[in-house]
């Protein structure tokens, strides 16, 4: 639940079982788990115990894609190199962004976002990255 991309395979069964043995879960489950699939199915899956399938993850947005168990780890590294092909900024800045929103009023929220924009919009990986674009061709990020 603390990663910001999750994925499963057919096989995949999830579930918060801890009150059924007297206790509850632990590592921000009670945070985490209702800011990722809402309130509703956070007290199912909390109060009830009992495991979901895949599917059911995937509908309800505790996972974000379900692939077959022979794809899981090529999946995960073409997301990662995905990731690592952006400029370095970006995926942190919208990292950071989101978990802000997700906490500030939408007035604060697009107000950071704002400034945000501006400041990326002044980098060397910006002006890489529309010059790739306009010349059809993989931009180079520096990380600038």
């Amino acid at each position: 639940m603390g990663c910001d991309l999750r994925i499963a395979t057919p096989r995949s069964r999830f579930a918060t079982p801890e009150g059924k043995l007297g206790i509850i879960p632990g590592g921000g489950a009670t945070a985490r788990l209702p800011r990722l699939v809402g309130r509703g199915w956070a007290m199912e899956m909390l109060l009830m115990g009992e495991p979901i399938d895949a599917e059911r993850a995937l509908s309800i947005g505790l996972v974000t894609r379900v692939v077959e168990p022979d794809a899981l780890v090529p999946e995960a590294r073409r997301m990662a190199e995905h990731l690592a092909g952006l400029a370095p900024f970006v995926p942190r800045t919208m990292k950071a962004m989101v978990h802000f929103g997700m906490e500030a009023s939408l007035a604060g929220a697009l107000m950071l976002e704002k400034y945000a924009q501006g400041a990326l919009v002044q980098t060397e990986d910006k002006h890489e990255g529309i010059t790739a674009f306009l010349h059809k061709r993989k931009p180079k990020f520096r990380g600038r």
